[in-house]
């Protein structure tokens, strides 16, 4: 069966590779049980998964919520 899609390789530490599986586990990017880097680099690739931004959301949050407290306690 020919491919459909283009490939590429990616050299990685063993390390690195594993922490790649982990995040497609986490994320939910599976093939069968096992965890499937092509498809998750295809989720960052188009956007559908960001990594990152969500720590920075949430400082951004708790920041708001200590000027909200602050605020409240000035009134």
């Amino acid at each position: 069966m020919a491919r459909k899609l283009s490939t590429i390789t990616l050299s990685c530490s063993p390390a690195d590779k594993n922490s790649l599986e982990a995040l497609a586990l986490k994320h939910g990017y599976t093939w069968g049980n096992r965890p499937n880097v092509s498809a998750l680099m295809s989720a960052i690739a188009n956007g559908d998964l960001v990594i990152g931004e969500a720590s920075q959301r949430e400082k951004i949050e708790a920041q708001l919520k200590r000027l909200e407290d602050q605020l409240k306690e000035l009134n």
